[in-house]
């Protein structure tokens, strides 16, 4: 397994503006399922599960640390961990 995670950080959001910030993996094999495995995003923001897409509006002020796994068909993850 070689699961790598990208991007290496992600952009931050503000109150009430829309975000959106895609996830990918590479080294997987077939499906690949996301989580937040640490932590937790801001409120208003979720993880799409099929396609790491992170999205939505944030309505909570502060820094938000988490961290992401991604796992593929073969059981291979990564984990990456961000702060918004």
């Amino acid at each position: 397994c070689n699961v790598q995670l990208s991007p290496s950080s992600i952009a931050n959001g503000n109150i009430g503006q829309a975000f959106s910030q895609q996830l990918s993996a590479s080294g997987t094999s077939g499906a690949v399922s996301w989580i937040v495995s640490s932590g937790s995003i801001p409120s208003g923001l979720s993880l799409n599960s099929s396609s790491g897409l992170i999205s939505g509006t944030p309505d909570t002020g502060g820094a938000f640390s988490f961290d992401v796994t991604a796992t593929d068909a073969n059981d291979c993850s990564a984990t990456g961990s961000y702060t918004i």
